[in-house]
């Protein structure tokens, strides 16, 4: 079965949240479309998961809170002290885990300013199940059988995957940072059809991680990922699907 993947790039302001839309077949996969900014976005993709038959939402933002943070706050005081380490209570096994398959740590959403593009994303899953009457539950293994879930992807851990450069490139007004997207689409085009001509993934950084988040989804379909080592905790925390 074809699938619909949306690929979402997360931030605090539609304003610098990129979009891409593509599909998948089996191992095939293409981009359709990208954007970055548009006020739009979410009425075009309730729109778009309207039209198609099944839908996966790659997001990369975390969609989930540290269960020891929530434990711990829970009947907290202003003044006393939380029980637990600070890695313990920042970060999620997720993030953990992610940090001993690729030596690439995501940033503790517990206690970094990713907290609020987490809560922006949040609101644009809330925003879509309003706008399509559809759950958009969470996708927990690649044959859901809801019309359109939705999953965190790492656009770090994917170019991990294949080889390419992981950092270093988000600067959209550095000529090296450009030099290294440049790089990175050399590797990235050939496995996502239909991408050759989107000048916009060179010229900005949220519109490459949102293809990214594409391929990372298309990983995701095919079982080409590492899969919750603890459900029950995943699905409490969230999980990155590397």
């Amino acid at each position: 079965m074809k699938t619909c993947i949306i690929g979402i790039d997360c931030a605090t302001s539609h304003t610098r949240t990129g979009v891409a839309y593509g599909e998948c077949k089996g191992a095939d996969v293409r981009i359709r479309h990208v954007e970055v900014g548009n006020s739009n976005m979410v009425k075009d993709m309730a729109s778009a998961i309207a039209k198609a038959d099944r839908v996966f939402l790659a997001m990369d933002a975390p969609l989930g809170w540290p269960a020891l943070l929530a434990e711990g706050l829970a009947d907290h005081q202003a003044g006393d002290p939380l029980p637990g380490k600070a890695n313990d209570l920042f970060r999620r096994h997720t993030d953990r885990f992610c940090w001993k398959a690729i030596g690439k740590l995501p940033l503790d959403v517990g206690a970094d300013r990713i907290a609020r593009t987490a809560h922006a994303a949040l609101a644009i899953l809330a925003e879509l199940r309003e706008l399509t009457g559809e759950p958009i539950p969470l996708a927990w293994s690649p044959d859901y059988e809801e019309k359109a879930c939705a999953g965190e992807i790492y656009p770090a851990a994917v170019l991990i995957k294949y080889g390419l450069p992981s950092s270093g490139y988000k600067d959209d007004k550095s000529q090296k940072c450009l030099d290294i997207r440049k790089q990175i689409l050399d590797g990235v085009i050939p496995l996502l059809k239909g991408a050759e001509n989107m000048e916009l993934l060179h010229k900005n950084a949220d519109a490459l991680d949102a293809a990214l988040c594409i391929l990372g989804g298309r990983n995701f379909l095919m079982g080409d990922v590492c899969f919750p080592d603890n459900e029950k905790l995943a699905r409490k925390e969230g999980w990155i699907w590397i």
